[in-house]
């Protein structure tokens, strides 16, 4: 199973991330609402320091369009994670502009979520209980889907397993890799340790 770890927003942390090696990083880049929010020029230095073969993902709330679509250009990001608003047309647009894969991220709280996620032009679907607040929701719900898809929200080193019996062929984590709000090296190497021993 593959693992993305969100929420990256200092040089320790990518140091953390280049020693332990997940699949994916997510930068949550300008929302105010969140204390894993950085600045696009935050960004832009964070994404320097990873190593090669780790992907960097932004995480976006109702950006402008535009703005999104640089980032992808200049290799800033290699691939788009839209939380919030943003329709099918945004990210078709996303994807013709850019060349560049876009995942969308969807609150599931209904086998109507479900239903939309399964249907989506997005390259890849995460499924949420939330938005970034760590909770769980309904995975029974989850026996709808028949495209691949991550799963988000609550997600800890003990649920790998489950994740994994549940479909998801990769999981999204931030608080379940934290202490004190901080990234926490020694859960990140778990959680990772754990992922790659389910995809073995």
């Amino acid at each position: 199973m593959r693992v993305k770890i969100c929420g990256i927003r200092s040089a320790v942390d990518v140091d953390l991330v280049n020693a332990y090696r997940p699949d994916w990083i997510g930068l949550v880049i300008d929302v105010p609402s969140s204390f894993r929010s950085v600045t696009i020029e935050q960004a832009r230095a964070l994404s320097k320091r990873v190593d090669e073969g780790i992907g960097v993902v932004g995480v976006f709330v109702d950006c402008p369009l535009d703005t999104i679509a640089s980032l992808l250009e200049d290799g800033v990001i290699a691939m788009a994670q839209l939380h919030g608003s943003q329709s099918e047309a945004d990210v078709a647009w996303l994807r013709e502009k850019t060349g560049r894969p876009v995942l969308r991220a969807f609150e599931v709280k209904s086998e109507q979520d479900i239903a939309m996620a399964q249907k989506s032009g997005a390259d890849f679907v995460l499924l949420d209980g939330g938005k970034g607040q760590g909770k769980p929701f309904d995975w029974t719900l989850l026996k709808g889907m028949t495209r691949p898809f991550g799963l988000a929200g609550g997600v800890d080193v003990a649920l790998v397993e489950a994740a994994r019996q549940a479909g998801a062929s990769w999981i999204d984590v931030s608080s379940a890799v934290e202490t004190d709000q901080k990234k926490d090296g020694e859960k990140m190497k778990a959680l990772i340790a754990r992922c790659r021993r389910e995809r073995q």
